[in-house]
């Protein structure tokens, strides 16, 4: 099990994928494509009347227990530090991110764009430091010989990874001198990658040690295994990638958003407002995907040993089925997934020529303890910025939902740009999370930026 943990919070960076967003530079004056995936609306916005988006990248990791600090002195992989740390329910998240190739034309009252961006994840939710240990490491403090365990909660160890293909268009509703009203759309044809979760939701039970054994006993739980059984052979490239997107897409997604602008004499803007709802819809799981739930039942005079479980989930599944202790009671080759479903708002006020400030935040709809749900990030930023004609500096201060209160800086000029959530926090070492994110763009037709 521990080799199978390992696996799913690495794999991510072994394949191109990517599941964050790049707020730091939406509220940037200079509107670009990355705005427009924000809030499909900027796409009325663009600085110039065509943007081209060669290629962006983001990787972040985040938790609620680990500082900087005990990455550099940690001699395991992080969650397994983690476990043997944590005083309470361990929850850590790994995303990496990648927007390719990608291109917005402003019409004036219409402006369309065509997108393509790779999204995954790795998650940890609420899962019971105790609990983590044994599964993971296979031991515990040796002053301990056997100890009860109680959690209310949905316990996952997931990832997940797709592609998409955005057709986007945005439409002028009313614009004066002064002020402009925008809507927008993403249409998204998915392709998925690359899914595995295993869940142990409402889990009681005595974990005992006898010699080199690990055992449960008296124990319920009601556990999900879900993953593709033919994994390594999985690719989310394939050659027919467009055929399968356009021509019988398994899934679509949605992203709706509105902007509003209050301009000055010069049409100059000082305050952009916009309200979004991104990844409405689901995802579909479906070739070689394999979803089966057990009840598992121990009572108090039988156990099982901790130390059989593997890290292939077919062989886990084998053990179960040849032990009267688990039963399965559910099983599906189609898994539909809600996508993370986020409503954002958006604030870039202009004090000064030079000076502005930013307000992002995204609250979920979705609940990321439910197995049919990919888990959705909540975090609140508040950004100054400083600009100089093309140059431009940024700082976000933001607070998430794992890692809690992070500052970072950013550079930009002209559409190359380079930054961190958690730079200027991660001096100290003692942030709990650490990020980056850099990309390039250009554009031609009229405009400053």
């Amino acid at each position: 099990m521990r080799q199978l943990l390992i696996f799913i919070f690495l794999f991510i960076t072994c394949s191109i994928s990517a599941q964050q967003n790049y707020y730091g530079i939406q509220g940037s004056p200079r509107k670009g494509m990355l705005s427009a995936l924000m809030n499909p609306a900027d796409l009325n916005n663009l600085s110039k009347t065509v943007e081209t988006h060669f290629l962006s990248t983001q990787v972040s990791f985040s938790n609620n227990t680990l500082r900087i600090r005990d990455f550099f002195n940690s001699e395991d992989a992080f969650f397994l530090e983690a476990f043997r740390d944590s005083e309470q329910a361990f929850n850590g998240r790994t995303v990496a991110s990648m927007v390719g190739p990608s291109v917005g034309i402003n019409l004036g009252r219409f402006a369309f764009g065509l997108t393509t961006e790779f999204k995954g994840s790795a998650h940890f939710i609420n899962v019971d430091p105790t609990l983590g240990q044994y599964l993971t490491d296979g031991s515990f403090e040796p002053s301990i010989s056997s100890i009860n365990l109680n959690t209310q909660n949905n316990q996952r160890a997931n990832q997940n990874n797709w592609m998409e293909i955005g057709l986007m268009g945005a439409f002028t509703v009313f614009e004066s001198k002064n002020q402009k009203l925008s809507l927008g759309a993403n249409l998204k044809f998915i392709r998925p990658g690359t899914y595995t979760n295993i869940a142990v939701d409402q889990f009681v039970g005595n974990i005992v040690v006898e010699g080199s054994e690990i055992l449960l006993t008296g124990a319920s739980s009601e556990i999900e295994l879900s993953y593709n059984e033919n994994l390594e052979s999985a690719d989310i490239f394939s050659p027919n990638i467009f055929e399968d997107l356009f021509g019988n897409p398994t899934s679509i997604g949605f992203d709706l958003g509105i902007s509003h602008q209050l301009k000055n004499r010069q049409q100059q803007t000082l305050l952009n407002t916009g309200l979004t709802v991104r990844n409405l819809g689901n995802i579909s799981y479906s070739k070689d995907q394999i979803t089966r739930s057990y009840g598992m039942n121990i009572p108090e005079n039988t156990s099982f040993n901790l130390r059989e479980l593997t890290s292939d989930l077919q062989q886990v599944e084998a053990l179960f089925l040849q032990s009267a202790l688990f039963t399965n009671t559910s099983e599906s080759t189609v898994n539909t997934l809600s996508l993370p479903t986020v409503l954002a708002l958006n604030t870039d006020l202009v004090l000064t020529d030079f000076l502005q400030f930013s307000f992002y935040g995204q609250k979920a709809f979705g609940d990321s303890e439910n197995n049919s749900q990919i888990p959705v990030q909540e975090f609140y930023s508040f950004i100054p910025r400083l600009t100089l004609g093309k140059f431009e500096v940024y700082s976000p201060w933001t607070f998430f939902d794992f890692s809690g209160f992070n500052g970072g800086l950013g550079l930009r000029f002209g559409g190359l740009f380079l930054g961190s959530y958690s730079a200027l926090t991660g001096l100290t070492l003692d942030s709990k999370q650490a990020d980056i994110h850099l990309g390039f763009s250009w554009g031609f037709g009229s405009g400053l930026l």
